[in-house]
């Protein structure tokens, strides 16, 4: 939120800055001409006191020739805040070069003191961003021409603390006129909106978040009970308990996992009746093969699934729980299959031929 609202603010103070400049060359081209027209004049010192607006915007101008002797000085008009001299104040130093307006060859070099409120006026606005404040100051020795609340140096930082608040500067320096500019405001009304909307999101994201946890806990419960169910059954088997059934229906993973544990201990209680302990043995040994297909297949199936649903899963999600305890179900599950197929081949085995075509086929 912080980070937007600053983005924000400088885009927008930069843009202020940049309608600032351009009320200020306007200004500037004006106050820039009166002074040249002072140079081309053949009584300086006349054309100074008809034209008054510049006497009132320029504390002095001085005239140096070519050869650097000082041809004529004028002074202005003393400002309000400054009644009894003509000191910098809230002026700042320009130097203008005159040409010769018959030959173009360099004619001297015009010096003077330009008021600030000449190029930009008290009562201007910059961008209305809310609470900012412009300074100006003099480029050659970082002199400011504006009264701030604050600290001058504060002005030279990109951002700073002011009345327990952050302010953002941006700058730019002119050439003509030279002058440095820094325009400043508050972040705090522009973090205000970004962080309400932080905070609604954070409040969706948890609704989101609980809403998703409580939905894949009811839809994983039954698969994680019908898991357990069948490795009770398992675990039945391998002690001896053949007639152990599991109750369960549907055509999913679990309901033909289930189909084919019953199959498998109907199968082997009808072989152990029938035969006699090799035979058994014997049937046993032929049932492993069957009882790979039928049950292992479907547990990697289920496995893989599994673990694909725990890598999509946030992490801290309450089903991450769940879907480990299903694992760990269908390898209890897996390694009793793993038991009754040591079991079964236990026994006495006999070698033959085999044509390796008729399994391959």
């Amino acid at each position: 939120a912080e980070r937007s609202a600053e983005s924000i603010l400088r885009d927008r103070l930069d843009a202020s800055l940049r309608q600032v400049i351009s009320d200020i060359s306007g200004r500037w081209i004006a106050v820039r001409s009166s002074l040249l027209d002072l140079a081309d004049a053949a009584e300086p010192q006349t054309a100074w006191e008809v034209e008054s607006p510049l006497r009132a915007n320029v504390t002095s101008v001085v005239f140096t020739d070519a050869e650097g002797v000082p041809r004529w000085r004028l002074l202005g008009e003393p400002s309000v805040s400054d009644p009894e001299g003509f000191g910098p104040g809230p002026a700042f130093p320009v130097s203008l070069p005159v040409y010769d307006a018959m030959s173009g060859t360099p004619a001297g070099v015009m010096e003077a003191r330009v008021r600030l409120a000449a190029i930009l006026p008290p009562t201007a606005t910059w961008g209305g961003v809310a609470g900012s404040l412009l300074s100006a100051f003099d480029p050659a020795t970082g002199t400011p021409l504006r009264t701030t609340p604050f600290d001058p140096a504060l002005w030279d930082q990109n951002r700073f603390t002011y009345g327990e608040e952050d302010w953002i500067t941006e700058r730019i320096e002119l050439r003509d006129p030279p002058l440095r500019l820094a325009l400043s405001a508050p972040l705090t009304p522009f973090v205000a909106p970004f962080s309400e909307a932080a905070r609604q999101n954070l409040l969706l994201l948890i609704v989101v978040v609980l809403v998703g946890t409580t939905l894949a806990t009811l839809m994983s419960w039954p698969v994680t009970r019908s898991l357990a169910s069948l490795a009770a059954a398992a675990d039945a088997v391998t002690e001896g308990r053949l007639e152990a059934k599991v109750d369960l229906e549907g055509s999913d993973e679990v309901g033909r996992l289930a189909r084919a544990f019953n199959a498998m201990t109907d199968s082997l209680n009808d072989t152990l009746r029938r035969l006699s302990q090799q035979e058994a043995l014997a049937s046993v040994g032929e049932f492993a093969a069957g009882l790979a297909h039928e049950i292992r297949n479907p547990l990697t199936s289920m496995r893989v699934d599994l673990q694909r649903v725990e890598e999509e899963l946030p992490a801290g999600s309450e089903a991450l729980s769940l879907v480990g305890d299903m694992l760990q179900q269908i390898d209890r599950l897996d390694r009793s299959m793993t038991g009754a197929l040591r079991l079964a081949r236990s026994g006495q085995i006999e070698r033959a031929a085999v044509d390796l075509r008729q399994p391959l086929q």
